[in-house]
């Protein structure tokens, strides 16, 4: 459909382009049911042609009913099928064609030369090209769940612009995939997953903003952030759940696969909490593996469903790992889950109060311990008048909980064992949380 002159109006060109793909009057009700009214909404509501008859021919196709009213094609069904792969068509070029550069005016000005657009493309991004966050969000939240429009959580990504612009590129220009780190976003985001400011991500671009380096351009910048790497279950989770996002985000691939994709591995941390590290280090290799094969061309649905059913590639790269690192590390408090605490746990809890008088005697500390919230630092606690201290158990600070503590890499301190009998010398009796969390509790 050509447009010479003073471009339409939104409304025009979509009339426009229904009449000219042949779209009859019964099709036409069927589409504004659907909330299908713009140009840009058919180009972005499918992949492909065949997408679009999934999502939407096929379901006129065999009846559709919306508010009551049941909605069915009339007629020739493979007229109905070209006339909406011809609006789908078009509509993707004009919509294409609408996100392109205006053409430069002719005159004596010279063109600037090709050779440096091109460098420049070449160019990691790092932050999102203009509209695409909006775009994004309104693409997921136009979509209704039993007749309420779903909500995406850009608290998940806000702050973290960077990572998705990297990925947005690869997915729509340059086509060269590479993983996303587990801490890469978690690290970035400016909130956490309980909704608090993410001081994680406060402290290290203050750390950064003091570091310049030379750049690949030959000037003065800042250096790049240095990425979180979470070692906790808690904290692997929650990587994991802001990368499923971002997967979301971008459009990688169908909601479906990504979830079944990030199920596998939730699955892996529930069920085998001491093998971790090896968990870890699959995911590296199992999203390079997925990487390289959507370099050569196949979909995200293809890869990470050939992965799902190569039990003999899983056994080498997963499951050999954890048989040769013997029973594994010990778990901390994150990784029990909802486990009930140990009776000598819940004796000590229970004196909390008393270790905190005693501190004076001996107990260094004891009472700060005893008093911490182990469903806080879960992130399980609904208790808005909870009697512990919603504090991290590792560094014993407010705003934020030991699986985004970033004192965990700090070397660990030699703390003497208790002495005396139980029940006696509560100050010098060794405290069960800080024997499950080893040596991570600040120096005295």
């Amino acid at each position: 459909m050509a447009v010479s002159g003073t471009p339409p109006s939104f409304a025009q060109a979509w009339k426009d382009t229904l009449d000219e793909a042949g779209i009859d009057d019964a099709t036409k009700a069927y589409l504004v049911a659907r909330s299908i009214g713009r140009i840009g909404t058919v180009a972005l509501l499918a992949k492909d042609t065949d997408d679009f008859h999934s999502k939407v021919t096929d379901k006129f196709l065999t009846g559709d009913t919306i508010a009551g009213f049941e909605h069915k094609a009339a007629g020739n069904n493979d007229v109905l099928r070209a006339c909406m792969a011809h609006l789908f068509e078009e509509c993707c070029l004009l919509y294409s064609a609408s996100r392109q550069p205006p053409p430069a005016v002719q005159g004596s000005v010279q063109q600037a030369p090709a050779a440096p657009s091109a460098v420049n493309n070449t160019k990691v991004p790092k932050e999102l090209p203009a509209g695409v966050w909006n775009q994004q969000l309104s693409r997921y939240n136009q979509i209704t769940v039993g007749g309420q429009s779903r909500r995406f959580p850009e608290a998940m990504l806000i702050g973290a612009e960077s990572v998705l612009a990297r990925v947005w590129w690869e997915h729509t220009s340059s086509k060269m995939y590479s993983p996303i780190k587990l801490g890469e976003i978690i690290s970035k985001r400016s909130f956490t997953a309980m909704g608090d400011v993410n001081y994680l991500a406060t402290a290290r671009q203050e750390k950064t903003a003091r570091t310049l380096v030379l750049t690949a351009e030959d000037t003065i910048g800042t250096a790049d952030d240095d990425i979180f790497d979470p070692r906790s279950s808690w904290a692997v989770s929650d990587a994991l759940e802001s990368i499923k996002w971002a997967f979301i985000f971008i459009d990688l691939g169908s909601e479906t696969s990504i979830d079944t994709w990030f199920l596998h591995f939730s699955k892996l941390i529930r069920t085998r909490p001491r093998f971790l590290d090896a968990i870890r280090a699959y995911w590296d290799t199992a999203s390079w593996r997925i990487c390289m094969d959507m370099r050569s061309g196949i979909t995200f649905e293809a890869a990470t469903a050939a992965v799902l059913v190569d039990i003999v590639w899983q056994h080498e790269h997963l499951f050999s790992k954890m048989l040769s690192s013997g029973k594994g590390h010990k778990p901390d408090d994150h990784n029990k889950g909802d486990e009930r605490p140990s009776k000598r746990a819940r004796t000590s809890s229970k004196g909390s109060n008393k270790g905190q008088m005693n501190e004076g005697k001996g107990g260094k500390n004891k009472g700060a311990q005893n008093d911490v919230c182990r469903k806080f630092n879960m992130g399980t606690c609904q208790n808005t008048s909870c009697r512990y201290q919603h504090v991290c158990s590792t560094c014993y600070k407010p705003g934020h909980t030991t699986s985004q503590c970033w004192h965990k890499d700090a070397p660990p301190t030699t703390k003497g064992k208790g002495k005396g009998k139980r029940g006696k010398k509560d100050g010098k009796r060794s405290d069960p949380q800080q024997q499950q969390q080893g040596a991570g509790a600040p120096p005295s």
